[in-house]
């Protein structure tokens, strides 16, 4: 499938939470900066023995991500250790290819910063990569950069008409790839610790995050053009009086409702958008207490279409993990909060949808440094047990594979 054949409505595959095709990719960064990866060797399957190492560059954990392009292709995006440069790789599409992974593209960073502390990845209109940068503490801004669109230009073609036995030249307008892929970094005010995005509208980018202080905030495109930096609209506060959040994640289920999730001490307090397309919110619930400080949470989209919230219960202590979904036809009702599974003093926790759409769960133990999953039995039933993925890793990311 060429850039030119892929609409939107094609893209949306990959938020459809029907049966599909596909294989769960998980990409890592070692202790000694190696970028490995693995993945099933099957839909629904177990994975590999052994991750593969994927360059011979070395790596931060800070700010990895995974990704699926828009074609249906893997594609991950890391800091390197030696160089102040951010590199996106992906698959390499061409069919005379003799490496599944193509050389990887610098991004390069913004001047004057040597390094990203956060970052954030979102397909953009026509499923685009919109690829978002801070450092808070070093620089006072929020940094963006995405693959310039296809340009229009229009050609002279010869054409038959009907009843006709001679051409006529016609105009006609084409869509081209871009001369240059991806545009220069743009600066958007303030710098966030912590960054999670997800679409207010087709054209129009939600970014969420928290500052160094703990606070929420909340940016929006708000302009028609989806690439012009003056239609990002301003950071607006969302803290309304509560202490300071810990972490704070973006999500929506797929009727395009957004909700807002933050955790503070003990608590978990969740914020709905209003208005579909518009940003605007209702105030914090709380969504729910408990009698420990909070470690991790993380979200993910259920087969029912409704979101699906874990949440770990410990202070890097042997606390258990609880979770919660949205259910009803309306997906307006929460389910009770149920324990799912036993702790692995989690540092990060992450979500991921196998192809049957049952959920998989990964936790990285940050005293081990291992990464293990486990899977979805029922909505509220999951494997008693833990599958053992790598050791010595650092931070890791997840996405799909639809093209093994």
């Amino acid at each position: 499938m060429s850039l030119q054949e892929f609409s939107p409505d094609e893209f949306s595959i990959f938020k459809s939470n029907h049966p599909g095709v596909y294989r769960v990719f998980v990409g890592g960064i070692t202790a000694e900066g190696r970028l490995v990866y693995n993945e099933q060797t099957s839909e629904n399957s177990g994975f590999s023995d052994e991750f593969k190492t994927l360059t011979d560059l070395t790596y931060s954990p800070a700010g990895f991500q995974a990704f699926t392009t828009r074609d249906g292709y893997v594609a991950l995006l890391a800091q390197q250790n030696t160089a102040a440069e951010l590199l996106y790789i992906t698959e390499d599409q061409r069919e005379e290819r003799s490496h599944r992974w193509a050389r990887p593209t610098q991004l390069g960073m913004p001047s004057g910063l040597s390094k990203f502390t956060a970052t954030a990845v979102h397909h953009g209109l026509n499923g685009l990569i919109n690829v978002f940068g801070s450092a808070a503490g070093d620089d006072s801004k929020t940094w963006w950069k995405f693959q310039n669109p296809n340009q229009i230009k229009t050609r002279e073609e010869k054409v038959i008409p009907p009843g006709s036995t001679e051409p006529i030249a016609v105009r006609v307008e084409v869509a081209e790839p871009p001369d240059i892929t991806w545009s220069d970094w743009h600066a958007l005010p303030k710098a966030m610790v912590e960054m999670s995005t997800s679409s207010l509208t087709e054209r129009k980018i939600l970014l969420a995050g928290l500052d160094m202080e703990g606070q929420a905030y909340i940016c929006a495109q708000k302009g028609k053009d989806p690439f012009a930096v003056e239609d990002w609209g301003e950071w607006h506060n969302l803290q309304d009086g509560l202490g300071p959040f810990q972490q704070m994640e973006v999500a929506a289920n797929t009727e395009g409702l957004l909700f807002l999730f933050a955790r503070c001490e003990n608590n978990i307090y969740m914020k709905q958008q209003s208005r579909l397309g518009q940003c605007e919110f209702m105030p914090w619930v709380l969504f729910a207490s408990f009698k420990a400080n909070l470690s991790t949470l993380a979200l993910g989209t259920y087969k029912n279409g409704g979101l699906y919230v874990v949440a770990q219960v410990g202070d890097r202590g042997e606390g258990p993990l609880f979770a919660t979904h949205q259910t009803g036809e309306l997906l307006n009702r929460w389910s009770p909060l149920t324990l799912i599974a036993a702790s692995r003093n989690s540092s990060q926790l992450v979500l991921q949808p196998g192809a049957n759409t049952d959920l998989n769960l990964f936790a990285l133990s940050t005293d081990s440094q291992s990464l293990a999953y486990t899977r979805q039995i029922t909505e509220d039933f999951w494997q008693a047990s833990w599958t053992q993925l790598a050791s010595n890793i650092e931070s890791f990311a997840l996405t799909i594979d639809v093209t093994p």
